[in-house]
Parts: C-alpha cells; sequence; structure tokens
C-alpha cells in the first residue's frame, strides 16, 4: 500500500530468486553424471555447502527492521521521516553488495563433492 517502493520491493524478491536458481545450478553441477531426479532431491547426498556471508547477515536485518519500521510507521505517524528514504537506500545497498558477494566473488558456498 505504498509503504516500500516497488523497485526496492523487486529488488529483495529477484535478489532471493537469483540465488535460489544458483544454489540449483550448483547443486546440479556437482552431482556425478548422469544427474537423476532421485540424486538432485537426496538430501542425505550433500555436495555443497552453504554459509551465509556477513554482509547477507547485515542485510537481513536492515530489511527485517525496514519491514517492521514500514508497517509500524502509519500505527505511530512517522511514515513521513527522513528514515525511510535513508533505510530504502541502505537496504539496496546491501541487497546487491550481499549478491555480488555470492556470485562473483562466490562467497558463503563451497563444494564438497565435484562432479566425477
Amino acid at each position: 500500500v505504498g509503504l516500500l517502493p516497488l523497485p526496492l520491493v523487486i529488488l529483495y524478491i529477484s535478489r532471493d530468486a537469483v540465488l535460489l536458481l544458483f544454489g540449483a545450478y550448483l547443486r546440479y553441477i556437482s552431482l556425478p553424471s548422469p544427474v537423476t531426479l532421485y540424486q538432485y532431491f537426496n538430501l542425505k547426498l550433500k555436495t555443497v555447502q552453504a554459509t551465509p556471508s556477513y554482509i547477507s547477515k547485515v542485510n537481513t536485518v536492515l530489511q527485517a527492521f525496514l519491514i517492521t519500521s514500514s508497517m509500524l510507521g502509519p500505527v505511530f505517524h512517522f511514515s513521513d521521516s527522513l528514515m525511510f528514504p535513508c533505510l530504502w537506500y541502505l537496504t539496496a545497498t546491501t541487497t546487491l553488495w550481499s549478491s555480488v558477494d555470492y556470485l562473483w566473488f562466490k562467497s558463503g558456498y563451497k563444494m564438497i563433492r565435484q562432479k566425477s
């Protein structure tokens, strides 16, 4: 209802979607050939270890704070605060930084077992 800018919401959702697809891709390339659906969805077959990066944790905290304060803003009459645009830019920056950290710097995951 206009509490958050639509481009920011799209950024949040698209980042998570891209990371989900990237994780699915890592799972696929880490499995031995031929890859079967049973192998792919077998949770006992560990091939990739994922750990959240520091910037990703900071991003999660900022997003949670922004969403919570955006919902409480109308109730406590601080929706017009300068805090919101600052938080929008800050969370957008950490969201992009976190995405780059995972996708280009390959932070947060390691292959446990290579494809053979």
